[in-house]
């Protein structure tokens, strides 16, 4: 899904919340006044309707808190899928450099070493480094992973 498409989504949600809510208000306010079907208005139900407010209410108040609460959890949620994304290409890039290291004549495996004779501190250095980026890359994926299982509601199932 793109970017676009999310947005637009959204709005349509948002929009289709707004439409249901007013009806809601219009119907709770005419069954009110004894008006269920709405057929038949009489001049003072629309002028009641007119000068109706119905911001005053605290339970309209908490539908409202409630709807921006739901918009700026979106907005956030938005916001850390955006910086896992991020972080899920830093992971990839550090493992593509560990793989380089690993593949550098230095970390070359135990027939290269035994064949010179040769591990000494340039080798260790570059094994170590090799080992630093894998770690950065798995601890990284550990956190992305841990994080979207949070965000679907299964964190803590393997």
């Amino acid at each position: 899904m793109t970017e676009d498409t999310s947005l637009r989504e959204k709005a349509l949600r948002a929009t289709k919340l707004h439409f249901r809510l007013n009806a809601l208000i219009r119907d709770a306010f005419f069954h009110g006044r004894g008006r269920g079907n709405l057929a038949l208005l009489s001049e003072a139900d629309q002028a009641a309707w007119m000068d109706y407010d119905v911001s005053e209410y605290e339970q309209y108040k908490s539908i409202v808190a409630a709807f921006h609460a739901s918009e700026a959890k979106d907005r956030c949620i938005e916001a850390l899928e955006a910086a896992l994304n991020t972080l899920s290409k830093e992971a990839d890039a550090a493992y593509c450099r560990s793989l380089d290291q690993f593949s550098k004549p230095e970390c070359c495996g135990f027939e290269i070493k035994a064949s010179t004779g040769k591990f000494g501190a340039p080798e260790h250095e570059a094994h170590k480094k090799a080992n630093v980026l894998m770690g950065k890359h798995q601890g990284m994926y550990a956190v992305i992973k841990a994080v979207r299982a949070a965000l679907s509601g299964k964190e803590g199932q393997s």
